[in-house]
């Protein structure tokens, strides 16, 4: 379960909680995320199937996101649908005028191997 930020935060974010809510549908090839925000949680399918989630909080006095837990699927393309969730996602909050924070291990280990 998410963590709040310091109690300013709700960890199910409601359509009206954004700056101007687009569409929480992106899709970009075969990829589809969906901003699930009733469970403050990204969901990444590849083919129709769900494979993997990051969990996040929102701050609602600074407008800052954190995105605190992934959960993905063990496959060979693990670290790949790893790095288009948070590409997607990085993409769809930057949209919003929201700040990002990362504090996932997984999502930190994968941007970290993105910079070097």
């Amino acid at each position: 379960m998410p963590k709040p930020l310091d109690g300013r935060c709700e960890s199910a974010v409601g359509r009206g909680r954004f700056p101007d809510s687009p569409d929480p549908v992106i899709e970009d090839g075969e990829y589809t995320l969906n901003d699930n925000r009733a469970a403050g949680a990204f969901e990444l399918s590849f083919v129709d199937e769900v494979v993997a989630t990051l969990h996040y909080t929102l701050d609602i006095e600074t407008m800052e996101i954190e995105f605190a837990y992934c959960e993905i699927e063990e496959t060979l393309m693990a670290a790949h649908h790893c790095r288009e969730l948070l590409r997607l996602a990085t993409d769809a909050v930057a949209r919003q005028g929201l700040t990002v924070a990362v504090t996932c291990p997984v999502a930190l280990k994968v941007t970290d191997g993105l910079s070097a």
